[in-house]
């Protein structure tokens, strides 16, 4: 497995909390059209590929959370062999408005836009969808690749487009196997976060929340012929049991008995200028230390994102619904462009024990750093800071908006100082300005591979309406079971709580 490719590609679980992408054929500005081929080198029977188009300022996981703007699919009928181990298929995006690249000014800042990044997935088992959360991203056996601008490193190559222009060439080069599973997971309790003492938590480490994720096996299915099947999850190191593991920062699993294709959380301690010590969470773009950094936290996998949903409810066909009042906004401004207000913050695995306690042995005994190992169940320390993507944001913008930041550990202390580390650019912050209700979940591995919570999949009503079946909603003759006692369909309903 070429962990630097999958890493440097970023490839594939099409973003956090998903939406089908946008249709912009109304926009009244000439639309473009990037075209080019599929290369996939030394793949046997490429199965159908799915194209995805992001912003280049906002890329998907895992160097981002940035969503995909538009898509197309090719079928694996589509592939020709070159007669010299390379298959080939042509491919076309339409209607896709200016690239923009240059400056965006938003408040007082300038911020770089660089055009597209294509990328593609190979979906070999054929268990992907791009319209189901619980659907999405490559799993085990699956090819990734991209649009480069070199392919010694991995790194992709920006793609603009603008006046109506059809830019012909754009050649996508699948580079590598996922050789590892999506982290599908559950929660063993459902976990409610106590704002006021999030807040607190910036001037008492010791009042820092955290709550637990469990890895899950997966085996049902949206259809009689389109299973889905995440055999798992990986069995307890011998040396522990489910009473130490509920109470150490993550459980490891027995690499003995681990086969690649079960479900796991791939845990790698990034060293990546190779001095041997743990890298700190990377620069912001503009290479200034990022908060995450100035607050101790070090770059690890895998990330937990969460983002807010509403108040939790129910309609009328029994379907858990979440209401809230966030608004739409237009961006950028005159373009006829809608974009949803959002409240997105970023939690962190193991932070709490690897930054202050050690690992506790969680990692195997001389595990070199880059080198990711699989844990069975991980603690998540809850992080109270939040972007806040609406209209009037003056901090930062990027595709998804402007935005400001919120960080509620921004308030005066008796000696009329600010916590150390917060952010308190615009004022003092406090806990009422983050809502309360419940958050979306969106774990992203080293990979690129995701695993949201909720998802389709613990809405029985809902799964069965796009087509997805399990044995908890009836289904068909011969639906399949969970391969592990712990799955059920509603678990996969679980979200975190703010109160």
């Amino acid at each position: 497995m070429n962990t630097n490719h999958l890493v440097g590609l970023s490839l594939l679980a099409y973003g956090c909390a998903y939406t089908a992408p946008e249709n912009f054929n109304s926009q009244t500005d000439a639309l473009n059209t990037i075209s080019g081929t599929i290369l996939a080198q030394g793949v046997e029977d490429p199965g159908y590929a799915m194209v995805l188009v992001y912003d280049a300022s906002n890329p998907g996981p895992p160097l981002g959370t940035g969503r995909p703007l538009t898509f197309t699919t090719v079928p694996a009928s589509a592939f020709t062999d070159n007669g010299a181990g390379i298959k080939s298929a042509p491919y076309a995006i339409p209607y896709l408005p200016d690239s923009d690249p240059g400056v965006r000014v938003a408040g007082a800042k300038e911020f770089e836009h660089s055009g597209y990044h294509v990328t593609v997935l190979l979906d070999q088992d054929a268990n992907a969808s791009p319209f189901a959360a619980g659907l999405q991203g490559a799993t085990f056996g699956d090819y990734v690749g991209a649009h480069l601008a070199d392919i010694e490193t991995g790194v992709r190559g920006d793609v603009t487009v603008s006046g109506g222009e059809l830019k012909n060439d754009v050649t996508i080069v699948v580079t590598d196997h996922i050789t590892l599973q999506r982290p599908a997971f559950s929660l063993p309790t459902l976990p409610v976060i106590d704002m006021p003492l999030a807040q607190a938590s910036g001037v008492d480490p010791a009042l820092t929340q955290s709550y637990r994720i469990q890895s899950v096996g997966v085996h049902t299915s949206y259809g009689k012929n389109q299973p889905l099947d995440l055999y798992g999850p990986c069995d307890i190191a011998p040396e522990f049991d489910q009473a130490t593991c509920d109470v150490t920062s993550g459980c490891p699993c027995d690499e003995d008995t681990l086969d690649p294709a079960e479900t796991a959380f791939w845990v790698m301690f990034v060293d990546a200028d190779g001095d041997g010590a743990h890298d700190p969470y990377p620069d912001n773009p503009d290479g200034t230390p990022s908060l995450q950094a100035l607050n101790g936290i070090t770059d690890t996998w895998p990330r937990m994102f969460i983002e807010y949903m509403g108040t939790p409810a129910e309609d009328k066909a029994g379907n858990q619904i979440f209401d809230n009042d966030l608004k739409q906004f237009e961006w950028p401004p005159g373009s006829g462009i809608k974009l949803p207000e959002r409240w997105v913050q970023e939690n962190f695995t193991m932070a709490y024990d690897l930054n202050f306690l050690g690992p506790f042995g969680i990692a195997p005994e001389g595990a070199p750093f880059n080198t990711p190992f699989p844990v069975n169940q991980m603690q998540v320390t809850y992080s109270p800071v939040a972007r806040h993507y609406y209209k009037d944001g003056t901090y930062g913008e990027d595709d998804n908006g402007p935005y400001d930041l919120i960080d509620i550990r921004c308030f005066t202390q008796p000696d009329g100082s600010y916590p150390e580390f917060a952010t308190c650019d615009g004022g003092e912050h406090d806990s009422t300005q983050i809502p309360k209700g419940a958050w979306k979940m969106t774990l992203i591995s080293f990979t690129g591979q995701t695993w949201f919570m909720p998802n389709e999949i613990g809405s029985p009503n809902l799964a069965y309406d796009l087509g997805m079946f399990s044995t908890a909603n009836g289904g068909f003759d011969g639906a399949m079971e969970s391969t592990d006692a712990s799955f059920s369909v509603e678990g996969q309903a679980g979200y975190l709580t703010t109160k």
